[in-house]
């Protein structure tokens, strides 16, 4: 549907000036909005249309179309094709936007009879098409049917439905309810009364939970077990689940708390309640260790992670934000650009894959960083009394022996500190003759002067030499990943941890990442540092990539450093910095926040050149939208001008003069910085 305005002028001597012409539009839900332009002797602002002099009939019409179009051609994104003269006194106005219409045309010179209009809004044409609405259960048949309410628009009612190719209903009306399948994906085709195709429609796979899909952690305390159920991810609609102990009472809650040793059988329902079951055994020595999970906001790509609860700025995408008003936020990137990623965890099961547009599944390949868990180590060490009924370690000079056949390794030497797995009172450790023990404390011992560990365990004997102990620990809770992303598509990138294939803990989603063209306003970032920060460890090498649309001012800057005298000022020294204010617009909130710390890294490449922050970034926007703008400035490096005389470096055969200023420019801090560049 097109919406057609068409505006006949009489004779320009009826058009008078001071008079005005007002185009109100309907932009949908009652919104009317109004473009007005008044008549005057020369235009010197919008709003306003030069009337003629001498008047000329065809002017009035050429400058009311001309003026139009520098005004509202793309006023709020108004979409309009450009006014045009189909006679000399006659402009013709088509919205583009097929939901919006003409609603009226007002003003003095309607009024006055010098200006008249036609309004053509043609009647819309209801696209054919089906969607599903939603899902619910099949009385009777809740864990293998489910129904289906399809929505059909267009063509001639009533309406047919056919299930895989077979029909199975006739004569509907919209909405329609269908039975289903859960267990696969059901093709869904609806035709009209004439037989005519409205439509097709893909179901979800609704499948019941397996036996398979239900996990359970057990972690025991004094008060009795907790058991966490967890259930992996099959379809939203068949959830939220309910739990249940007994088969009787169920909550939403997946956790049950105080339970004594025993065995259980734990009741899953799905949203269509459709029960499944697991037999559990609490045994009283059951313990778990928790899967850590954690991914840095730094990371170039920004995820999420998949959370069906409340709404945070965790488990939130940017076309999703906590605003009134959301926008879908691309990152963009050229094709074939690498981005790296990097995630901390301790999960035996990690799947990394992205999919794309086309919703085809590409695995990427995760590459271990460090090796922080499971670690072992034994060693010789000197046993002692405490005093107070304590016993000691003390290390100093010891041998560090093979942990599983005790052959020498190499000598150690800690003077007066600790192996570095010792440094946790509460760790285990096995000391020979004595057992497993957990460290009670960790104490300077004057005799040996030096930190010993200390144990709850009563010794009055001599010291023992080549008391040999051992530990297995882990240097952190988790190791260090990183894989590669190339962009060969739109895309999300996608990130499993678990136990296991069917015991996934966490799902993290990144934002979409959208392929464009290179153009002279996406700026090419990449930041990098020497110290980790915010969550990044930067010791692996990683570099971070992004591209964003902006602009850039050059403002320049001076620092001039000086004393008081009696008098005046003396200047000492000048430096003029190469200062660019760079800006950045439509940013999710997210990306805004993130490019705060992005702009404190040690390295900051810019389009080839290295940046140095000036001041602190500035972010603005209206709380009630996601979009935000970003405006920060940044110092040039290694583009300083030295303005005092001394310090001009010459040109000499022998380069002592340049190595004489260069030591004067870096002792006064004018090229401490740039050093690394």
């Amino acid at each position: 549907m097109a919406s057609t305005l068409t505006l006949t002028f009489g004779e320009s001597t009826d058009v008078l000036l001071s008079t005005s012409l007002s185009v109100k539009i309907n932009i949908g839900a009652n919104i009317i909005v109004t473009r007005t332009e008044y008549f005057i002797t020369t235009r010197t602002r919008n709003g306003t249309v030069t009337l003629p002099n001498p008047y000329a009939d065809e002017g009035v019409a050429s400058n009311y179309s001309n003026a139009w179009n520098i005004d509202y051609s793309n006023y709020s994104g108004v979409s309009v094709l450009p006014a045009f003269q189909s006679s000399s006194k006659t402009v013709t106005i088509t919205l583009l936007n097929n939901d919006w219409q003409f609603d009226s045309v007002t003003g003095t010179s309607v009024s006055n009879g010098s200006v008249t209009h036609v309004i053509n809004n043609e009647t819309p044409t209801i696209a054919k098409k089906v969607t599903i609405n939603s899902y619910s259960k099949s009385v009777g048949n809740e864990c293998t049917k489910c129904l289906v309410e399809l929505l059909s628009e267009g063509g001639t009612s009533p309406y047919n439905v056919y299930i895989n190719n077979t029909l199975q209903l006739s004569n509907q009306t919209s909405p329609i309810s269908a039975t289903i399948d859960r267990s696969i994906s059901n093709s869904i085709k609806v035709t009209d009364s004439t037989n005519a195709l409205i439509g097709n429609a893909t179901s979800f796979a609704n499948r019941k939970v397996e036996l398979s899909d239900i996990t359970t952690s057990i972690i025991n305390y004094s008060s009795g077990s907790t058991i966490n159920v967890t259930v992996a991810f099959i379809s939203s609609s068949i959830s939220p689940y309910q739990y249940s102990i007994d088969g009787t009472n169920y909550q939403t809650s997946n956790i049950f708390t105080g339970q004594a040793s025993g065995t259980y059988t734990i009741y899953v329902k799905d949203n269509f309640d459709c029960v499944a079951s697991k037999s559990i055994v609490i045994d009283g020595t059951t313990t778990v260790t928790q899967t850590v999970f954690d991914i840095s906001a730094i990371n170039a790509l920004r995820f999420a992670k998949y959370d069906t609860g409340k709404k945070n700025q965790k488990n939130t995408l940017s076309n999703n934000e906590l605003r009134l008003t959301s926008y879908t936020y691309f990152q963009k990137y050229l094709e074939n650009d690498v981005i790296t990623t990097q995630f901390k965890t301790n999960a035996q099961y990690i799947n990394c894959f992205y999919l794309d547009k086309d919703s085809t599944v590409t695995q990427l390949s995760e590459i271990k960083k460090t090796n922080n868990i499971g670690l072992r180590q034994k060693s010789t060490s000197t046993y002692f009394n405490l005093q107070n009924g304590k016993s000691g370690i003390y290390f100093g000079v010891v041998n560090s022996l093979n942990y599983d056949t005790d052959a020498f390794v190499e000598t150690l030497n800690y003077g007066s500190a600790l192996p570095q797995w010792a440094n946790t009172p509460g760790s285990l450790v096995v000391i020979d003759g004595i057992g497993q023990v957990p460290i009670d404390n960790i104490v300077y011992s004057e005799d040996y002067n030096s930190f010993v560990l200390e144990f709850n365990i009563a010794y009055t004997g001599s010291p023992i030499t080549n008391k040999i102990i051992s530990a297995e620990y882990n240097l952190q809770p988790y190791e260090i990943y990183e894989f590669d992303t190339t962009v060969i598509k739109d895309c999300n990138v996608i990130i499993e941890v678990g136990t296991a294939s069917d015991n996934i803990k966490f799902t993290y989603i990144s934002e979409c990442i959208k392929m464009v063209e290179d153009s002279e306003f996406l700026f090419d970032i990449t930041y990098w540092d020497d110290e980790n920060k915010g969550n990044m460890n930067y010791q692996t090498g990683i570099k971070h990539k992004l591209r964003l649309n902006g602009y850039q001012d050059d403002i320049g800057e001076q620092e001039t450093e000086g004393y008081n005298g009696d008098k005046e000022f003396y200047v000492t020294d000048n430096v003029i910095y190469d200062v660019q204010k760079f800006n950045f617009k439509q940013l999710s909130s997210q990306m805004a926040s993130k490019l705060r710390m992005v702009v404190a890294h040690s390295y900051l490449l810019i389009n080839g050149l290295y940046y140095k922050l000036s001041e602190a970034p500035e972010v603005s926007g209206d709380g009630n939208y996601n979009l935000k703008t970003f405006s920060v400035s940044l110092k040039q490096g290694g583009e300083r001008f030295l303005t005092v005389e001394q310090e001009i470096i010459t040109n000499t055969s022998q380069g002592q003069e340049i190595g004489i200023a260069l030591a004067s420019a870096q002792g006064k801090g004018i090229l401490s910085w740039t050093k690394n560049y």
